[in-house]
This record gives C-alpha cells, structure tokens and sequence, in this order.
C-alpha cells in the first residue's frame, strides 16, 4: 500500500482543498478549456476588461452531464471510459476574470447516486469567453460566427432533457481532431459539445467522431444558490492576509488491518485579491515526492470558502442551506464545541462523501476540514497551524 505516498495520494489531498487545475482554453478557438498541468499553479490573472449576462454572478451553479473514452492501440486490452456530472460554482466575478470552483461527481458503477471526486479552480477571461472556450459566448460574438474553410455553422432547432431551443451549432473537422459546439442564441449558453481527438480510427464514419479519444457534455441544469453569506464582507483580517498553513493527514481504513495514515502540509500564499476575493498558490507536501502546486479560488460564491464573516456564522439559523436533487447533495450548518472551540459548521453530504468545513466563531477563518470517502473507505483532515 504503498502507493498511498505517491503522486495520486498528494493529488487527492489537493482535490479536497478545492484546487488542482485552472482551466483555460487551448488555441483552437473552439475548442472545451482543459486542466492546466499538474504541478504548477495557474500564473496570475491579467487580460482585458469583461461584460458578463446578468445571469453570472456569485452562487451561481451551472451543471453539464458528460463523459469521455480512450481507445486502446491493442484490441486484446480493454478501453477506458467514464461519465458523471460537473458543477461550475461562481466564485467571483472580477473585472477580468470570472472566478469558478469545478466539481466532479463520477456516476455509480452499481447502484444510483454519483460519487464526489474532487474540485478544482476555474478561470475564464475575455479570451475565453469569446472564443467559445466559457459555458456562455456573448450574443455578438455568436451571432457573428458564420460558415469557412476551417468550420461549417448552422442554425436551427435544437432538443435537450425535453426543452426545445434555437440554436447555432459550430462544427470544425480535421484530420487530428474534431469538435462540435451547439450555443442557445437566446442567452448565449453552451448546451452541448462533442469533441475527438486523434485520427480517424474506422472508415466510412461520416460524422468525424470516431477518434481514438472521445467527449462530450450536455448541460442540465442552472440555478442561482440561496447562500447566506453571499452579500457578506470578507472579514477584516483578509486584506491584510498574505499566506495560510494546513496540517492534515490522509488515512485509509483496511478491513482486518492497521489503518494507514500519509501526513501532508498544506500551504497558501495570496497570489491576487480584490475586496473579497483571493486567488491563492497552493503547495502541497507530502512525506515522498516532489511538491505539488496548484491554484485555489476563494470569494463570496464559495462553498467552502478559506473564511466566513464571523457576524454571519453567529447569526446563520442551523438547519438545510440547500439542496441539490440533480447531484444528490445535501448542505447543512450547526455549530459545534470541539478542540478548537466554538466552530460554524458546513456539512455537505452526498451519495458517496461527506465534506465539512468548520469556521472559527472569532474571526471566521477556516480552522478545519475534512473529507470522508466511505466507498474508498477513506478520511482526509485538515487543521489551521498558521496564518500570516
């Protein structure tokens, strides 16, 4: 088991810390944003001033169904595939970027429900929002799009989960790839995109989608989040806060067996701010291994946010916060006496995980998390050692 000090093991720790990835999009300007490489955080943000529709904004969810497959090169071993849902949460919106939180929800071999495997940090800038590269284009843009040499564009009806929408569908073919995108002109929202990677793999294929790596995403839903401390300022201490230091340990329970436990240090540095936003370099370090580092995006949309407004924990009514019936996610808040005192607690509870955050009631700095896999039969905790 010694695998659990590996490069897997750090990157799991750094999923439950809400940042492995930023996304951003490639040179085709049609072309899905893709994970940043691991192991280096996203550079700092810079670009062009952005206009964004009312309809993006802190607490705003967006959720794509999708999934995606590899061909193996030998037919005698099996091909890879995966589906699952994913959420884009609006952490902030700044006056160049749009600040999100991407969850992925992995849907259940056996049984119903799908299980939580981690978050990453998302930013879209002007670039990507006109390029196609965002989950919204803007109408101008769109309406601007019309057929070439390099992609053909149609407009017409298009049917998704039972709504009926007009649309304008971008298709672009070559012989390493192939992508297809389908925009709602009404507002601008990406609802469906098919993409193919690598050469043709079988002939008289018409359609272009037969590559050696296949996707697609389909959106489902979107909502704005009811959360209480959406309109709340960050607390004092934040402007001046420049880094955060985490201990934490990964622990898997073996039946019949000792459990075993990887120590990790987690720390943050403030890498771009605004009045109650942060975007944060997050290094990771494990007892083996080379540091991983990565990005965190943290602001009033967060569910999960590195602090919370001391008056709006003391004030917020314990109970159901909200309730995902898409994702199967249930998010709760009590407040609770433990070894660091009197803490606010967030608890959201899914088909597969647990995920707590608890807050101190002093100054509403995160102090505590901790992630519960029962499937994996495994724990992840954090605890605050230092803040400067």
């Amino acid at each position: 088991m010694s695998h659990l000090a590996s490069s897997s093991a750090a990157l799991a720790v750094s999923l439950f810390l809400f940042g492995c990835a930023a996304l951003r999009a490639q040179e085709n300007p049609l072309e899905a944003p893709v994970p940043a490489k691991g192991g280096v955080a996203a550079p700092a943000l810079a670009g062009a001033k952005i206009a964004v529709p009312d309809f993006v904004k802190p607490g705003a969810r967006f959720v794509y169904e999708g999934g995606s497959s590899t061909e193996n090169d030998d037919p005698q071993k099996a091909n890879s595939a995966g589906v699952g849902l994913t959420r884009f949460d609006v952490v902030a919106v700044t006056d160049t970027h749009v600040l999100l939180s991407v969850g992925t929800f992995l849907t259940a071999l056996q049984g119903s429900g799908h299980s939580y495997s981690g978050s990453s940090a998302g930013a879209f800038g002007d670039f990507e929002i006109r390029s196609g590269g965002a989950l919204w284009i803007p109408k101008e843009v769109l309406e601007a799009y019309t057929t070439s040499d390099l992609m053909q564009v149609t407009t017409g009806p298009f049917e998704l989960n039972g709504r009926k929408y007009t649309t304008k569908t971008m298709t672009r073919i070559t012989p390493e790839s192939a992508l297809r995108q389908v925009w709602d002109i009404g507002t601008g929202l990406k609802l469906s995109e098919q993409s193919g990677t690598g050469k043709a793999r079988r002939a008289g294929d018409l359609t272009g989608f037969n590559r050696k790596i296949n996707g697609y995403s389909n959106y489902q839903m979107f909502r704005q989040m009811k959360l209480p401390w959406l309109d709340a300022p960050a607390p004092a201490w934040v402007k001046d806060l420049h880094s955060m230091e985490y201990e934490g340990s990964q622990t898997m329970y073996i039946q019949g067996g000792d459990p075993i436990s990887v120590p990790f240090t987690s720390t943050l540095e403030v890498q771009e701010r605004g009045d109650n936003w942060i975007r944060f370099a997050m290094t990771m370090s494990m007892q083996q291994g080379q540091p991983a580092k990565t990005s965190v995006n943290s602001g009033p949309g967060s569910v999960g946010c590195y602090w919370m407004h001391p008056d709006v924990l003391r004030r917020m009514k314990e109970g159901v916060i909200d309730e995902d019936q898409l994702l199967g996610t249930r998010l709760e808040y009590s407040q609770q006496d433990g070894p660091q005192g009197r803490l606010g607690v967030l608890k959201e509870t899914g088909s597969a995980h647990v995920l707590i955050w608890g807050y101190s009631l002093k100054d509403g700095a995160l102090v505590y998390g901790r992630w519960d896999r029962p499937e994996f039969q495994q724990t992840t905790e954090l605890k605050l050692v230092d803040r400067k």
